[in-house]
C-alpha cells in the first residue's frame, strides 16, 4: 500500500486532536489532546531521545499557535481544559478531508515545514551554489560557500556538517526533490575531501 503524505502544521494537528477527544462536545483536558496529537504524529511531538514520550513543550507551543491564528478563537477554557468554539468546529468541518485522512493507516505526517530540516532545505533551494550546480553538474562548490548555505563555519566539526546536510536531505526526500538530494550528496563529498 502506497503511503499518502499530507501537510498539516503542528497547530492544525493539535486542533484535530482536540476534536477527536471530544472538545466539540465538552471541555477536555489538554493532556488528553496532547496524547492524541502524539499518537497522530509521533515524529512531530516526541522527545528526541524517547520517541514513545510526548514532548509537552512542542505540544504547548502548538496549542499557543492555535490561539495566534488570526484571533479566530478556535477554543475557550482554563489552563488545563479546552472546548472548541463554533469557529473551531467550523474549521474542523471545513478541513474534514484532512481530519478523516489522519485516521487512514496509509497516511504519513512528516516533519513540520518549519522544522530545521525544511528551513535548511529552503536555504539550499534558494542558494546560488545549487543554481550553479543545476546549470552545470560538473560545478564543484567550495567549502566556504557551502558553509554559508548550511549556516556553519568552514571549520565546523564534520558532525555539524553531516547533521545539517542530513536534515536537509530528509526534508528533500519527503518532498521527492531528487535534484537537491544529488546536490547534498556532492556537498558531503566536498566537506569530507577537505
Amino acid at each position: 500500500m502506497e503511503k499518502k503524505h499530507i501537510e498539516l502544521a503542528n497547530w492544525q494537528i493539535v486542533l484535530i486532536a482536540l476534536y477527536r477527544v471530544g472538545a466539540h462536545e465538552r471541555p477536555v483536558d489538554v493532556e488528553d489532546a496532547f496524547f492524541e496529537a502524539h499518537q497522530l504524529a509521533p515524529s512531530r511531538f516526541s522527545w528526541r531521545t524517547r520517541k514513545n514520550l510526548p514532548d509537552t513543550a512542542v505540544l504547548s507551543k502548538a496549542l499557543r499557535d492555535i490561539e495566534k491564528q488570526g484571533g479566530k478563537g478556535f477554543f475557550h477554557g482554563s489552563t488545563s481544559n479546552r472546548q472548541l468554539t463554533s469557529d473551531g468546529v467550523k474549521w474542523i468541518q471545513d478541513h474534514m478531508l484532512e481530519v478523516e485522512s489522519l485516521e487512514a493507516p496509509e497516511t504519513v505526517l512528516g516533519q513540520s515545514k518549519s522544522s530545521e530540516g525544511y528551513v535548511l532545505l529552503r536555504r539550499v533551494e534558494n542558494s546560488t551554489e545549487l543554481q550553479k550546480w543545476c546549470a552545470d553538474e560538473t560545478y564543484i562548490p567550495e567549502k566556504w560557500k557551502l558553509a554559508d548555505v548550511f549556516k556553519c563555519s568552514p571549520d565546523s566539526p564534520i558532525r555539524v556538517w553531516n547533521t545539517r546536510i542530513n536534515q536537509a536531505d530528509v526534508a528533500a526526500y519527503s518532498e521527492g526533490n531528487t535534484s537537491v538530494q544529488s546536490f547534498l550528496k556532492l556537498a558531503k563529498e566536498v566537506i569530507s575531501d577537505e
